[in-house]
């Protein structure tokens, strides 16, 4: 009997590893994905036009992992707030990183009278509405006008937050609900511009959350159906 559990506990151990060792390698070739999608503006190549939708896998794997991770510390009584703080800390650096970045590359093309600079008082309030993570509320096209990629961090932390209050108690069939409206609503949109590269900015922010809310609550299921499989076979 001991032998067999030491065998089915070793199973489940390399079952673990193999599965992340792929989600890895998926993760990095969807960030290629992403590097040449934003290049082909600068190239002129059209080599990765729907690189854009790499996003979203990335939207599906944190619902995967996050689901893996916590969803039973948090069905056991992690805090929500314990939680986003866990989150924050692993997102903020890297958000702080990119909103650096763009700062000073926003006072170099002011410095140089760049035609596309923005004006400082746009640079100084996207400035100190980044520092908290959150989108510059009056600006006139992008959510973050220093950091435009930030829009995905923005929505990754606000669905990691819906997902510790609502989404880890919910049924199945409730997160099939959710996940099929979302798809509906892309579905419309796509109909009617021809793309869902959307999210970044305000006139497509409700784009960005639909497909966050799709991508994400469809590795939430993935990663049901994973720990079902796991519980039947051990």
């Amino acid at each position: 009997m001991c032998s067999r559990r030491a065998s089915t506990f070793q199973s489940r151990q390399k079952m673990h590893r193999d599965r992340y060792y792929l989600l890895d390698a998926m993760r990095g070739v969807a960030a290629l994905l992403v590097v040449f999608f934003h290049a082909g503006s600068f190239m002129q190549t059209n080599y990765a036009a729907r690189g854009y939708l790499a996003v979203d896998f990335f939207f599906a794997l944190s619902g995967f992992v996050i689901t893996m991770s916590y969803g039973g510390r948090l069905r056991a009584g992690l805090s929500v707030w314990r939680f986003t703080m866990i989150r924050l800390i692993r997102f903020y650096p890297l958000f702080l990183v990119g909103l650096a970045l763009g700062a000073t590359k926003a006072l170099g093309a002011l410095f140089f009278a760049d035609p596309q600079a923005i004006s400082m008082a746009q640079i100084t309030l996207s400035a100190l509405w980044g520092i908290v993570m959150l989108p510059t509320l009056f600006a006139p096209h992008e959510l973050y006008p220093l950091n435009g990629p930030a829009w995905s961090l923005f929505l990754e932390v606000a669905i990691n937050v819906a997902f510790a209050a609502w989404f880890v108690r919910w049924r199945d069939s409730s997160l099939v609900f959710l996940a099929v409206i979302a798809a509906l609503i892309m579905t419309i949109f796509l109909g009617h511009t021809g793309t869902l590269n959307g999210g970044w900015a305000w006139s497509t922010f409700g784009v960005g959350v639909t497909r966050i809310t799709f991508a994400f609550t469809v590795g939430v299921l993935l990663a049901r159906y994973s720990i079902h499989i796991e519980r039947r076979v051990s």
